[in-house]
């Protein structure tokens, strides 16, 4: 029993031990910004890209502390190898620093550096920030249209940053939800717009695959209908006059009767015609839309005391 308990002790000293040793400023959770995000199978990132980044973090976050001598509070997230620096230092030039180690990294493209010079944050500021994240990523994965698992979300002081590759009219739905979430001051877009075309079909962004047809901004290639219908009703009204000429003659050609029989024969054929042309065309209408339409989520928004800021920052050279 004794030995049993020394067991359970040593493996509590390790996990506690543990903690302590993986608890810097990018790895905590309460002591830093909240992000959502992970190796997950919906991510448009490539598994390479995905490493990459958890790459990055690593060495970034442990040049920061170097060059920072490991003053201040700092969270480092990359995504897509765009590596984003929030929280606080204490001078103009440590934040140069932080920016100028993050840029040495190998494989960082580019440095979004959101450090303020201003007293480190609070604790029950940062476990606030945390809530807010899971917040946000929840109305995220509830959003229609939204594709959650491939947004980066990141929260430092009530400002709440976006990051991934979008199309427009994904990051504007992103926008709104975040925007509409209870403890959000502010919200930073840090997003690389794509066509539809590179969201459905991320290996063939272009379009250039034979195989695949391309995508229109609608998400399908949907026919014109009023092209549709226009041939239609000349398809149509052809059938009908050949139709009705037939008839007419036969009429003519058979009839022992009098002339208003051959007539009435006609006038019912040219009746029967008709009905048909606009049969034909409601037909050719009908099935000319091949497509449900899209549902827009519908987001009612709570009364603020003060509108909720929306930034884009420009794409990173």
């Amino acid at each position: 029993m004794k030995s049993m308990n020394n067991r359970w002790i040593s493996l509590a000293l390790c996990s506690a031990l543990a903690g302590v040793v993986l608890s810097g400023c990018t790895a905590a959770v309460v002591g830093g910004a909240a992000a959502g995000g992970g190796l997950v199978m919906a991510d448009r990132r490539s598994p390479q890209t995905q490493y990459a980044d958890q790459a990055i973090e690593l060495q970034a976050d442990s040049r920061v502390s170097e060059a920072l001598n490991k003053q201040g509070h700092y969270n480092v997230i990359s995504y897509y190898r765009k590596v984003l620096l929030t929280g606080e230092v204490a001078t103009a030039e440590d934040r140069q620093k932080a920016q100028a180690a993050v840029a040495g990294v190998p494989e960082v493209v580019g440095v979004v550096n959101e450090l303020a010079v201003m007293p480190d944050s609070a604790l029950s500021q940062r476990s606030s920030d945390t809530y807010v994240t899971s917040k946000v990523k929840t109305n995220l994965l509830n959003a229609n249209g939204v594709p959650a698992n491939s947004i980066k979300v990141v929260t430092e002081r009530g400002t709440v940053y976006l990051m991934g590759r979008l199309t427009r009219r994904e990051t504007e739905l992103a926008t709104e939800v975040a925007r509409t979430t209870s403890g959000v001051e502010r919200v930073v877009r840090v997003v690389d717009f794509i066509s539809e075309q590179a969201a459905l079909h991320p290996n063939d962004p272009y379009g250039t695959n034979a195989t695949a047809a391309p995508v229109s901004s609608s998400g399908v290639t949907v026919p014109d209908a009023s092209a549709v219908q226009s041939q239609a009703t000349s398809a149509a009204t052809n059938a009908a006059t050949n139709a009705a000429n037939n008839a007419a003659n036969s009429a003519v050609n058979t009839a022992n009767g009098s002339v208003s029989n051959a007539s009435s024969t006609a006038n019912s054929a040219i009746s029967n015609a008709n009905s048909s042309v606009n049969n034909t065309v409601n037909n050719a209408v009908n099935n000319a839309v091949v497509t449900s339409p899209v549902t827009q989520p519908t987001i009612v928004q709570q009364p603020a005391a003060q509108p909720i800021q929306v930034q884009t920052l420009p794409p990173v050279q």
